[in-house]
């Protein structure tokens, strides 16, 4: 493979890879806005609210990581969308 096809398919995955993680920000995000609204209408401490409140009192992880991957799509992965 020449480095120019390298750099067209560089580019190719790069634009996918991307897209992909795009997708997945916004379902993320949709899943948090619903899971505050359904979880914070329950009545507090009923048994559903007990079950269902730490789907979204487990995200502290998984916020820091969709930062922190933003970060490495924007600086790391774009750049290889403009080769």
């Amino acid at each position: 493979m020449t480095e120019r096809e390298q750099q067209t398919t560089e580019s190719a995955a790069a634009r996918k890879i991307i897209a992909t993680f795009e997708k997945f920000s916004e379902a993320y995000d949709k899943y948090v806005d619903e899971m505050d609204i359904l979880v914070s209408g329950l009545g507090y401490d009923t048994p559903l609210h007990r079950k269902a409140r730490c789907l979204i009192l487990g995200l502290d992880d998984v916020s820091i990581f969709m930062r922190d991957a933003k970060d490495v799509v924007s600086f790391s992965v774009s750049p290889f969308t403009r080769k």
